[in-house]
């Protein structure tokens, strides 16, 4: 029996199992869901629905999670993701790049948001609902894009038994169809070749894609439900001023009012005439105190601390989520660095999912309707992130500078670093000395002299290290 058993699960497992991750125990719960399976099985619609639905709710409740998402949408895209065309001449880039921007300016079908807008909604998607999808169409005359939230495609039809998820596969696991449901309620299929899938895939057999933030929504939950709670309690405690402490189960309001005792006692209203203020007399056997409360204490608000902490891991760098002010010198450049190689991954990911192929898909509709020329090799195109964070600007400058002057690092590379493009600041900095030298012709002056009261020396202590004080102290 036992080598059937050990045959029917391929060898040992279970409490017979040398690996203690496999082996069971009555000390701790099972772990949860079925057997490994592809992830389109473990992910399926109504597990996916029921993590997007927690999700936006966090997103829309949590601070914590608002700044996560706020983060990746400020850092990740900025004021908007550039295109760089690769192929053709400086005059056809140009004229690309011109015909681009003019679109991006009206680029949705429903004319209600430009691209830079269109690439921050589709990052907060990718933290809130995990994907969302791009529909290419146009409006009879130019390209248009649709944006598509991850609850309008799903298994609608009766017969979409042949669908995992709202997507149809080929046998080779290839997409096909998007069974999509509109405002109206009206379902169609929607080819893959016109749809856009936005995600960040984790495994091979992938479909669809959880939420960011699906690792956290029960501790944020749970911690916004403490929250109140304690809040609650603190206006409780905070209603009470003093506590009677007496010896007798019967009392009544007037105890708390001064009295006239009896015998040689003190006048209560008479040391009250003398002291100011309000004076109380109690009787026998009772003691008047004020309460003092002791809600919020640190260990509750080192709970909620740990559950934040939790909560930012995997995603961003809890310090630089929530609370920046521990880590100094060394660890405040790691932080950053791990926020920043988050943040250019996002960027990455949105320009190879969406801003590459619609590159592809807006100018090869120009150059078919005949607006462009289509010179060799006219759909490769690269991106310009936005600027990256940092938290030693003084210090960075002086470092870029010094490895472009040894040639260490191109130009190009150094204004992308900054968010800029190469071309414009060159052709900028042309014109800037062309008006340098006509202004100078039009007043007899030698132009170097204007030029050197517009450029000083560089200051070696104005160019040091913004944290170079405080980080030589910390070490």
């Amino acid at each position: 029996m036992f080598d059937k058993l050990k045959k029917l699960f391929g060898g040992q497992a279970g409490a017979w199992s040398s690996y203690e991750g496999a082996s069971h125990s009555n000390r701790r719960r099972m772990v949860p869901g079925s057997s490994p399976t592809d992830n389109h099985h473990e992910l399926n619609s109504s597990t996916r629905s029921q993590l997007v639905k927690a999700s936006r709710y966090v997103s829309k409740n949590s601070g914590v999670a608002k700044e996560v998402i706020t983060s990746n949408q400020l850092y990740a895209v900025g004021d908007g993701i550039r295109v760089k065309p690769q192929g053709g001449s400086a005059t056809w880039k140009r004229r690309a790049v011109q015909y681009w921007e003019d679109w991006s300016q009206n680029c949705t079908i429903c004319g209600r948001f430009n691209f830079v807008e269109v690439q921050r909604m589709v990052s907060r998607l990718i933290d809130e609902d995990g994907e969302c999808f791009v529909l290419k169409t146009n409006d009879g005359r130019d390209p248009k894009i649709q944006i598509i939230e991850s609850h309008r495609v799903g298994n609608w039809k009766a017969d979409s038994d042949d669908y995992i998820d709202g997507i149809k596969f080929d046998r080779l696991g290839r997409p096909k169809l998007y069974c999509y449901m509109d405002n109206s309620g009206n379902i169609r299929d929607l080819k893959a070749d016109s749809v856009l899938h936005v995600f960040d895939p984790e495994r091979p057999s992938t479909a669809r894609s959880a939420p960011t933030l699906s690792h956290c929504t029960n501790h944020l939950r749970d911690a916004m439900e403490l929250l109140a709670l304690e809040k609650h309690a603190v206006k409780q405690s905070a209603d009470v001023v003093h506590i009677l402490n007496t010896e007798s189960a019967s009392s009544d309001d007037a105890e708390f009012m001064p009295v006239q005792t009896l015998g040689d006692g003190t006048d209560p209203a008479t040391l009250q005439r003398i002291t100011g203020g309000k004076v109380v007399s109690t009787q026998g056997g009772e003691e008047l105190s004020s309460f003092e409360s002791k809600r919020p204490n640190s260990t509750f608000t080192g709970f909620l601390d740990y559950l934040d902490r939790d909560t930012t891991l995997g995603v961003l760098p809890y310090e630089f989520v929530v609370d920046p002010s521990k880590p100094t010198g060394a660890g405040v450049r790691l932080v950053v660095a791990k926020a920043d190689r988050r943040f250019q991954w996002r960027s990455r990911l949105i320009s190879t999912r969406l801003i590459e192929p619609l590159w592809f898909f807006v100018i090869g509709s120009a150059v078919e309707a005949g607006k462009l020329t289509g010179p060799s090799g006219w759909w490769r195109v690269k991106t310009g992130t936005p600027r990256r964070v940092t938290v030693d600007a003084g210090r960075e400058r002086r470092e870029d500078r010094e490895d472009v002057m040894a040639g260490l690092k191109n130009l190009g590379d150094h204004f992308d670093e900054h968010g800029k493009d190469f071309v414009e600041e060159v052709e900028q900095r042309a014109a800037e000395l062309a008006h340098i030298e006509e202004i100078a012709a039009k007043y007899g002056v030698d132009p170097g002299k204007v030029l050197s009261l517009l450029t000083a020396e560089p200051d070696q202590d104005i160019n040091a290290g913004d944290n170079d004080q405080n980080n030589s102290k910390g070490s």
